[in-house]
């Protein structure tokens, strides 16, 4: 009740700071169970199948494709923070650390593919908290382990690459926006490849949405395509020139290559290696090189997390006044509808062995995750479980009632069975395995001298079967 005159009295008082506790606590709480479930921590790389089924539905999903050395790690670098500098001295490139740590994504010049697998980070655009998405690398789709077709070795590759494509883009549910990335602004050829693996996600796509029931206008997958020119970079000229003409080539190139492109997919020009000028330089030198760009750098707007001449500072774009490339990208990133991915049908040539193949990988990756966090799930267990014991055991029946303590083990196995899906399956089987291995084989071994030595660490195991 309240008094006279709309003051709140003691009690209702007391009854909402109280209400007002409980809530922040249930809300801490919900949020730390959905953290424990969705794979959602910035700046970790994923790679299993259940990393990509976890994915934190609420984040746009940004997935970039492109030839071996088109830029799509040190792009997806960039985007997510860390600063790509270039001395003018010796034009030799190197990346800031951001907060002390170096780039998420492995990024070199190279003719092989460092990513072998699609992998998938939570970043922050620019470094802006307020903007996260995840961004998903992708292989080279042309790099020198799978470009000679004519080996059989090379077609398994390419096949097992299809199929850890199409499961894992099964296991997100829904993407947001496909990246297309070309490095030569010099020329719209793409590599063949390429344009088969376009050509294949077009119609993979297309037989996925006619399937789905309801559905008046079937959703095209060219309505969620960005294509990119990559290394438009602050300190090169040769590639400011003609840049409404080449957008429109690269357009028509697209729709007469690939018959399902129904549409002109938008063309941006990215960048953002950054020119580190020697101080020391002379005002003159400076000032030739500025008359020579009638493009300036320009800057996203500051945000919070970014700073004026760091994060937030990138290559301008294409030599127009207005917003650069990088803040088109972002609106289409922010507007784009998702499409769905979980119908889609496994790609031709994918077959049993290869999925076996994947498997085995995934679960060698899993391993090396369960090394880093096997203390932490252990731990939960053991609280679990000593809280159950607790409330079974150690207080009486009426307060155990309060506590849902039914009858039987069927409430028991539920909370623990609920802990281990919030936890991952995959996560809890070889974090316990990894204890087996390391703590409990070699104690047995050591009491038991007839019992067998311990299994070689899963990180062995790995470096023995990577690609």
């Amino acid at each position: 009740m309240a008094e006279e005159g709309g003051t709140p009295t003691a009690p209702d008082a007391m009854v909402s700071a109280l209400y007002r506790t409980v809530s922040s606590v249930a809300a801490r709480g919900r949020d730390r169970l959905v953290g424990e479930y969705l794979r959602a921590e910035p700046e970790v790389l994923y790679s299993t199948l259940e990393d990509f089924q976890r994915a934190d539905p609420s984040l746009k999903r940004v997935v970039v494709l492109g030839s071996t050395g088109s830029g799509k790690s040190t792009l997806l670098n960039i985007m997510g923070g860390w600063g790509f500098k270039q001395r003018e001295s010796d034009n030799h490139k190197f990346w800031e650390p951001k907060n002390g740590r170096p780039p998420l994504f492995r990024a070199a010049a190279s003719t092989a593919s460092l990513t072998s697998r699609l992998e998938m980070a939570r970043i922050h655009w620019f470094g802006d908290p307020e903007r996260s998405f995840y961004a998903i690398d992708t292989p080279g789709c042309d790099d020198s382990q799978a470009r000679d077709i004519t080996q059989q070795e090379t077609r398994d590759l390419r096949r097992m690459r299809a199929l850890d494509l199409h499961n894992k883009f099964r296991a997100l549910g829904q993407v947001d926006l496909i990246l297309v990335l070309h490095n030569d602004v010099l020329s719209i050829r793409f590599n063949p490849v390429l344009y088969e693996l376009l050509d294949m996600l077009d119609q993979k796509f297309a037989a996925a949405h006619r399937a789905r029931p309801g559905q008046e206008h079937p959703q095209s997958v060219w309505n969620n395509v960005v294509f990119a020119y990559s290394k438009c970079n602050e300190g090169e000229f040769s590639w400011r020139g003609g840049l409404e003409e080449k957008k429109v080539a690269l357009q028509q190139k697209v729709r007469r290559e690939i018959p399902g492109c129904n549409v002109d997919v938008p063309v941006l020009f990215l960048g953002g290696l950054r020119l580190e000028r020697d101080s020391a330089q002379p005002s003159s030198s400076s000032g030739r090189n500025r008359s020579r760009s009638r493009s300036p750098r320009r800057r996203l707007p500051h945000t919070a997390g970014t700073s004026a001449e760091g994060a937030g500072s990138v290559d301008a774009g294409p030599n127009r006044d207005g917003p650069s490339d990088f803040d088109e990208l972002w609106r289409r990133i922010s507007e784009a509808q998702p499409l769905s991915t979980a119908n889609l049908q496994p790609f031709e040539g994918a077959d049993v062995r290869f999925q076996r193949l994947i498997n085995e990988r995934d679960a060698l990756a899993a391993q090396v995750r369960a090394a880093r966090i096997y203390l932490s799930v252990v731990l939960k267990l053991s609280a679990v479980s000593t809280l159950l014991f607790w409330r079974g055991c150690l207080i009486p029946n009426f307060a155990s009632m309060l506590l849902l303590n039914l009858p039987g083990p069927f409430d028991d196995a539920c909370v623990i069975a609920g802990v281990v899906y919030l936890i991952g399956s995959e996560d809890v089987m070889y974090s316990l395995r990894h204890v087996y291995r390391e703590w409990i084989l070699p104690w047995v071994s050591a009491t038991q001298p007839g019992l067998p030595a311990t299994a070689p660490p899963a990180a062995a195991q790995v470096h023995q079967h990577q690609d």
